[in-house]
Order: structure tokens, then sequence, then C-alpha cells
């Protein structure tokens, strides 16, 4: 039984990752579309510059996440997690 228990465990665990994946892909989204209208508002470009960096930076952690959580690197290798980060 004690398989059946870790395993259930892991899932739940495994599930929020993908709970916190999706909210970083969905403010990517949301900052990709609020700046798209207000560059169509003609609104100030830094305005509009700012949200299309933070979107990058959202679609760049949420890929690094991802890295993370798919395709973990063995315990105790640093180096190949900070590899995978990047």
């Amino acid at each position: 039984m004690e398989i059946g228990a870790d395993q259930a465990r892991d899932e739940q665990n495994f599930r929020e990752a993908e709970r916190v994946m999706l909210f970083i892909d969905d403010a990517a989204r949301n900052a990709t579309r609020a700046a798209e209208e207000l560059k169509a508002k003609d609104a100030e470009p830094y305005l509009v510059n700012a949200l299309e960096t933070a979107a990058g930076a959202m679609r760049a952690e949420h890929s690094r996440l991802m890295k993370s959580v798919y395709y973990p690197a063995p315990q105790g290798e640093n180096e190949d997690q900070k590899r995978l980060a990047m």
C-alpha cells in the first residue's frame, strides 16, 4: 500500500506544479493581450514595452519551470539543473 500512497502524493504534487505553470502561462497571455490593446489605443510606448517585456519574461520562466518539472536533474547534480534553467 505504501507505493500507492507515494504515487498519489507525487501526482498531487505534480498537479500543484502544473497549476503554477498554468498561472504563469495565463499571466503571459494577459500581458501580451494588454500590450496589444494599449498599442492599438496609441498608449505611451514605455507602457507597451513594459508589458511586452513582462510577457517575455513570464514565457521564459514558464519554459524554465517546464524543463525543471518534466526533465529534472538527478539528485545532487546542481550543474545539470542550472544547465536546464538556461
